[in-house]
C-alpha cells in the first residue's frame, strides 16, 4: 500500500519525484539482480521478500540453513524458510527505504495541495458531480427501457393512500433478451387497497412466488426513482408503506 501511494501521481508531475522513483526502481532492481547472481553462485534458491517493517530482505529454503555461506547475514528462521540479508542488499535496502519516506513526503504535499485548490471549487464540483451523477441514472433508465423487447410504460404517481395498481407486471431484469431463459415470462397483476391490503401466496417450489414479491418491489422503486416500469400499466402511490399497503406471505402448503 506504501508503495501504491508512492506512485499514486502520474509521471512529469514533479520533477524531483521523478528522479526519486528512479532511484527506488534502480535499488530495488540491484536487489533482485544481487539475489540472482547469489543463487546462481552459491546454488542455492533464493526469493527477494518485502515487509514493511523490514523493507527488502532474503528468503532460503531451510534445507540451505546448515550450510549458509558466510555472506548472508542476520538469519531469521520462519517456517521452512531462513529469512536473511548481506551487506549488499541490506544497504541497498536502506537507500530503498529512503526513497519510499521521500516520495511519500512529497506525494503527501502534491495530494494537499490538489486539495486546498479543490476545496476552493468544492460547491461548483460537487453540483457538477450531482448533474453528471443525474444525467447517468436517466441515460441508464432510457437505455434500458429502450433495449428491452418487451413493453415498458410510464407509471402514474398517485396520493400516499391511494391503490397500488399494477396491470401486466413483470421482473425487471429482462431474461428473455438476455438468452437467459427460452420461455416468455408470464406478466402478473397486482392490486392493494386500504380495504384489500393483504394478499397470500402459494405454490410449490421454485413455481415464482419470490419472484413476484421481487417485480412488484422492484416496480414500485423504479416509480419513485423517476423510471419506466415493466408492466402495460401501474398506479402507485407516493412513498408506499409496504408494511401497511400489501403484506405477502409466501409459503408452499396454505
Amino acid at each position: 500500500m506504501r508503495h501504491q501511494e508512492c506512485f499514486a501521481l502520474k509521471p512529469s508531475t514533479d520533477g524531483m519525484l521523478d528522479v526519486v522513483r528512479k532511484a527506488f526502481l534502480a535499488n530495488v532492481d540491484d536487489i533482485y539482480r544481487l539475489a540472482d547472481s547469489y543463487a546462481e553462485k552459491h546454488n542455492i534458491t533464493v526469493a527477494v521478500k518485502e515487509t514493511a517493517a523490514r523493507g527488502y530482505y532474503l528468503s532460503i529454503p531451510a534445507s540451505f540453513a546448515h550450510n549458509l555461506p558466510n555472506i548472508f547475514i542476520q538469519p531469521v528462521k520462519s517456517g521452512r524458510f531462513v529469512h536473511c540479508t548481506t551487506e549488499e542488499v541490506h544497504s541497498l535496502n536502506a537507500r530503498a527505504q529512503e526513497n519510499v519516506q521521500d516520495m511519500l513526503l512529497m506525494t503527501h504535499e502534491r495530494v494537499q495541495e490538489v486539495m486546498e485548490m479543490t476545496r476552493e471549487y468544492y460547491d461548483a464540483l460537487a453540483s457538477l458531480s450531482d448533474a453528471i451523477a443525474l444525467l447517468d441514472m436517466l441515460h441508464g433508465f432510457a437505455d434500458n427501457v429502450v433495449s428491452s423487447k418487451e413493453r415498458w410504460c410510464r407509471p402514474h404517481i398517485t396520493e400516499e393512500d391511494d391503490v397500488l395498481a399494477i396491470r401486466g407486471g413483470r421482473l425487471a431484469i429482462d431474461a428473455n433478451s438476455c438468452g437467459l431463459n427460452t420461455r416468455p415470462f408470464i406478466p402478473n397483476d397486482t392490486y392493494a387497497a386500504p380495504f384489500q391490503n393483504f394478499v397470500v401466496i402459494t405454490g410449490i417450489n421454485g413455481s415464482g412466488k419470490s419472484t413476484y414479491l421481487k417485480q412488484v418491489a422492484i416496480i414500485v422503486v423504479l416509480a419513485q426513482c423517476g423510471s419506466y416500469v415493466p408492466a402495460e400499466e401501474a398506479f402507485i402511490p407516493v412513498r408506499i408503506r409496504c408494511v401497511n399497503d400489501i403484506i405477502f406471505m409466501s409459503t408452499s402448503h396454505f
